[in-house]
């Protein structure tokens, strides 16, 4: 092929000066692709990654059938409701989500809150049996509850709690069948944030990275170069030594036959 026959007509030097370009590029191009990818899934990796997997654990911790009782009852003094008010608050507080929350369907249109894992001082707590107009949320919610499959979606509530995105996992009884949903959504912007900050320190790391590899790259071929330069002059001291024997058996020869033709 033309480019590795050019490739052979190059230097020693000028190879490893083309392979280390060539390989820098590259690694700033897988970096700056994958911070790009992050930065905009921010929402699904979110989703995926850390609010899927912390609904799943809150629904696990959940027993179905209790959890479908307590939302026909809705009695406040019964044990489930603050054993798993007290869980799902840990859960909250240990992985610093926005909200964890469980609901359960009343009317076609409306959902009640049953456990949020909240603080009750906090006004936006939701105590049990406190009703939601479920055609304001994210339709995720609704195919979660109808498939029974986890979903996400995010929403802008710039008026209250800015970018949300929110996973929804569903609740199921003994039966099989969904008898609610629990939601936990995280700020987006505190992702987001997170997610540029994780690019920075690849992008600091794959810097330092390059900058031991060049040093490395320059000693090796510092070492190459020397030792083909000794090659080189140990090539020539030999081409001479042969020279120099071959010019010395040429005159001995001359010497030798000279007197016999006299």
């Amino acid at each position: 092929m033309p480019i590795l026959r050019k490739l052979k007509n190059i230097s020693l030097e000028a190879r490893f000066h083309l392979f280390f370009v060539v390989f820098v590029l590259s690694l700033f191009t897988v970096v700056i692709y994958t911070g790009i990818r992050q930065l905009s899934d921010t929402a699904s990796v979110t989703a995926e990654y850390l609010g899927g997997p912390i609904a799943q654990r809150a629904a696990a911790i959940i027993d179905g059938d209790r959890f479908e009782q307590l939302s026909k009852t809705l009695d406040i003094n019964d044990p489930f409701y603050e054993k798993m008010r007290a869980e799902l608050t840990t859960l909250r507080k240990e992985t610093r989500v926005l909200f964890l929350y469980t609901m359960a369907p009343h009317t076609e249109t409306v959902h009640r809150f049953i456990i949020d894992g909240g603080d009750p001082e906090d006004e936006d707590f939701s105590p049990l049996g406190a009703e939601e107009d479920i055609t304001k949320y994210a339709p995720a919610y609704m195919k979660t509850y109808q498939t029974g499959q986890p979903q996400f979606d995010e929403m802008d509530l710039h008026d209250t709690w800015g970018w949300v995105i929110s996973s929804y996992v569903p609740i199921m009884n003994s039966k099989g069948e969904v008898v609610g949903v629990v939601g936990c959504d995280f700020s987006g912007e505190s992702v987001y944030k997170r997610a540029v900050d994780y690019v920075i320190r690849q992008s600091i790391f794959i810097v330092l990275f390059i900058a031991l590899g060049f040093v490395l790259y320059r000693y090796l071929l510092r070492a190459l170069t020397r030792q083909n330069r000794q090659l080189l002059e140990a090539n020539q001291r030999a081409q001479a030594a042969a020279r120099a024997k071959n010019d010395f058996l040429a005159r001995t020869s001359h010497e030798i036959r000279t007197p016999m033709n006299a």
